[in-house]
């Protein structure tokens, strides 16, 4: 937990300095921590900390208690992705437990129910990188398309450790390339 809260250091605050009744480290904790139990919508994320508010307190601070649904969706959707992304990247490169022939599988997968037509709202593909001995996520990134799959590929590859890894791909990321990009990191 400590490590992480120095990694959400270099997250800034979008938020205006005299509207913040929480931290942002107590937000951004409090929603990994119900993620990672299970969560899937803002209202729950409000539900699980009102639940588990004494647990929660061992490691945040709550002065004003658990942020409102509406407050952990406002500040998640101004905060800069990429650099929230590299901050989880971190912080699942310091929890995996890293051995000589790990399998670790690149993979793009369509987030099921991300379409929706009415509002012109296409579907959400992500590629991911899984290390299956630790069964953890090492990274992904969101793509528009197919075509921005290969770039999303060649990007996760520079910023992981996969040296002494076994990589599994499907076809779309054979390519020289990519494969020249795996074996420099040997």
């Amino acid at each position: 937990m400590k490590k992480l809260k120095e990694y959400l250091s270099q997250v800034r605050d979008p938020r205006m300095g005299r509207r913040k009744l929480h931290s942002l480290e107590d937000i951004v904790l409090l929603t990994l921590i119900a993620v990672i139990c299970g969560c899937e919508s803002w209202e729950t994320i409000e539900e699980f900390g009102e639940s588990k508010i004494n647990f929660l307190r061992k490691y945040l601070t709550l002065a004003n208690g658990i942020p409102s649904h509406d407050t952990i969706e406002r500040l998640f959707k101004r905060l800069d992705s990429a650099v929230f992304s590299g901050v989880l990247m971190q912080w699942s490169a310091l929890l995996r437990n890293k051995g000589a022939g790990d399998i670790i599988s690149i993979d793009r997968k369509t987030v099921c129910g991300s379409k929706d037509t009415a509002i012109g709202r296409y579907a959400i593909h992500l590629v991911s990188v899984w290390c299956n001995e630790n069964q953890l996520v090492l990274g992904q990134v969101k793509t528009e398309c197919k075509s921005n799959e290969i770039e999303a590929v060649k990007h996760l590859l520079t910023l992981l450790d996969i040296e002494d890894a076994v990589i599994t791909a499907d076809a779309m990321s054979c390519l020289k390339e990519i494969v020249s990009q795996i074996v420099e990191k040997k």
